[in-house]
């Protein structure tokens, strides 16, 4: 994966910043080689990347606040990390 190689499997999610994505993957990995190794279907990791972008934005805009400091204005928000396992 971060060798410039897609992932075999699909299991790594990465963010761009605004929504997550699966990292690239090998084209040729069928379902059910993943299926061999019980990883989730291609469909499911997609679903799990969508999922995870609604949650970190319901979690940003819960815990987006201003605070005032001396009359400037400093945003303040969490960074998530995903490591799903091995690519």
């Amino acid at each position: 994966m971060y060798q410039g190689q897609p992932q075999k499997y699909g299991t790594q999610l990465v963010s761009d910043g605004g929504r997550y994505r699966l990292w690239d993957i090998d084209p040729d990995t069928t379902d059910e080689e993943r299926a061999q190794w019980n990883v989730p279907a291609l469909a499911e990791m997609e679903r799990r990347a969508s999922q995870l972008t609604l949650e970190n934005k319901a979690r940003q805009k819960a815990s987006f606040r201003t605070h005032h400091h001396h009359g400037l204005h400093r945003i303040v928000h969490p960074f998530v990390w995903v490591n799903n396992g091995p690519a």
